[in-house]
């Protein structure tokens, strides 16, 4: 069903903040680029990520390098307002958690979905509040 619809449908795949991207992957974007013909683009967002190899192996051709921009403020705070009204995330202080997360972000959105998903972790409730520091602190630590 996937492999039908990416052969009838305009589609194209981003994936953004890869970590530790595997063979499985490897081959699953070889499929869909051949099978497919769906472009597949791999974000590094720091060089360090594309000097050390693991994404220049996943790609045989890299003859076309783009900047993929983060999103201004503005849009950046729309974002997560509509991500949190879409997965049902509620809390007395959201909306100063939603500026603060979209600040922490920098507005990369890989960065404030995965903010947002683990605000609705109980570990980072307190009552009907979002414990936005913690999260943040937990967040920049698993990153690394």
């Amino acid at each position: 069903m996937v492999q039908r619809a990416l052969d009838q449908l305009p589609f194209m795949l981003v994936l953004d903040h890869l970590a530790g991207p595997s063979r499985i992957v490897t081959g699953m974007i070889k499929e869909m680029n051949y099978y497919g013909r769906t472009p597949v683009f791999l974000v590094a967002r720091t060089p360090h990520m594309e000097d050390i190899g693991t994404l220049q192996a996943m790609c045989a051709d890299r003859s076309e390098r783009t900047e993929v921009k983060n999103l201004p403020p503005a849009i950046s705070l729309e974002f997560a307002q509509r991500e949190a009204e879409r997965t049902g995330l509620w809390a007395s202080n959201l909306e100063h958690t939603l500026h603060s997360l979209v600040a922490w972000s920098e507005g990369n959105p890989g960065s404030i979905l995965y903010m947002l998903k683990m605000a609705q972790w109980p570990k980072y409730r307190m009552g009907d509040q979002i414990k936005a520091h913690v999260l943040y602190l937990d967040y920049r630590m698993g990153r690394r």
